[in-house]
């Protein structure tokens, strides 16, 4: 059970890949061409799509700030078994 209700009114169904392609689509303007997305198996979860976002791009960010700049940063979405 979900001790804030608030938190449980903001959720959606959201898609892995269409998340992603967004955020990789946002940042590729930082760096043209070093961001490589691979989404072999799309899937839906529920989440509060403004904290995913958040958590996706600071990912994202970050694996460009901190692998060597000459190196594509390559992310794969698939359904975990």
């Amino acid at each position: 059970e979900l001790e804030n209700t608030q938190l449980a009114r903001d959720l959606h169904a959201l898609r892995m890949g269409t998340l992603m392609n967004g955020v990789v689509e946002r940042l590729s303007k930082l760096q043209p061409g070093r961001l490589k997305l691979e989404v072999t198996e799309d899937f839906s979860f529920l989440a509060n799509p403004i904290h995913v976002e958040q958590l996706a791009s600071n990912l994202v960010t970050n694996s460009m700030k901190f692998s060597p700049k000459d190196r594509p940063v390559e992310m794969y979405v698939r359904k975990h078994q």
